[in-house]
């Protein structure tokens, strides 16, 4: 009987080595391996019904989903309350009985909440078309500077960000507390145009159509005017969580995929036209010094980040 010294040494390592792997499998393909991880919790959130432009509310609502999609929990929205003056909510917010909220920025608004610097309309907001009485075009056509456009007076909202821009402007400001009756003021006489942003008019002559506007066709004024989320102070977790889920849904092309599937973005970006509109431009007094108007991802490619006088 012959012994042969190298088989002996292949077949006492090949056993063990099987063995150990067959182990690893097993492990592997295990019921443990493959429990499922614990569920999401789940987290309530209140936004006050302030704002009485309920496809602004939509959209707000979507940008904060898209935002908390990427968090470590299920988030809900609660609609909560009915309209009510900006001041209140900005009270509910520091209360903690609401947890965000949208606006245009100002330096008190970022002292008293917490902003979470993305703009969520790229600066839409900024660009302020003018409603005017129908027939008046011809008015505003002989405007070329901003000292021809002082010669009228304006309407807006007596609360809004933009009313301390346009009387630092010059302008004479009137002002209501319902973007509706500004409409119906305007057509009687208390004011010659009711500016808005390039986003808003359009729809709103639809919904107004009781009342005998038009959209004036040849004039822009623009100032830097971004529009955020305000989360309470007393929300730090969430608005971390926004804030980090809105910087992933830029980054990775969710947002802007979002922004320019909204119907009032299209149709503001598309009947503006922008680029043969005379542009009026203003300073903003109370932008606070963090805006980032150099990160050219949170801005629309038509905004002129920097403001002339």
């Amino acid at each position: 009987m012959e012994i042969h010294p190298q088989s002996h040494i292949n077949n006492t390592h090949t056993l063990p080595f099987k063995c150990w792997w067959w182990l690893l499998l097993c492990a592997l393909y295990s019921p443990i391996s493959f429990a499922a991880e614990p569920p999401k919790p789940t987290i309530n959130i209140v936004r006050h019904c302030g704002s009485v432009d309920a496809e602004a509310n939509v959209y707000v609502d979507n940008i904060v989903a898209l935002a908390l999609s990427y968090a470590h929990a299920n988030y809900t929205i609660e609609k909560h309350g009915a309209g009510c003056s900006h001041p209140r909510e900005v009270t509910l917010l520091e209360q903690g009985k609401t947890d965000f909220f949208w606006a245009g920025t100002t330096n008190d608004l970022e002292k008293r909440l917490i902003p979470i610097r993305v703009p969520i309309y790229k600066g839409m907001l900024g660009y302020r078309l003018l409603l005017i009485r129908a027939g008046d075009q011809a008015r505003f056509s002989a405007v070329n500077s901003l000292e021809d456009l002082r010669a009228f007076s304006l309407g807006q909202g007596e609360t809004w960000s933009d009313t301390p821009i346009l009387k630092h402007a010059g302008f004479k400001v009137i002002t209501s507390s319902d973007p509706k009756n500004l409409a119906y003021m305007l057509n009687s006489k208390r004011f010659d145009a009711y500016p808005r942003g390039m986003m808003e008019p359009w729809q709103e002559l639809v919904a107004w159509s009781d009342i005998d506007l038009a959209i004036e066709q040849e004039l822009v004024i623009i100032y830097p005017m971004p529009a955020y989320i305000f989360v309470s102070p007393l929300k730090k977790d969430l608005a971390a969580a926004i804030e980090s889920g809105l910087e992933k849904a830029i980054a990775d092309g969710s947002f802007d995929k979002l922004f320019h599937s909204d119907v009032r973005v299209k149709t503001g970006i598309a009947n503006t036209k922008l680029s043969e509109r005379k542009k009026i431009y203003l300073t903003n007094p109370d932008l606070p010094a963090a805006t980032p108007l150099n990160n050219p991802a949170l801005w629309l490619n038509a905004y002129d980040t920097g403001s002339k006088p």
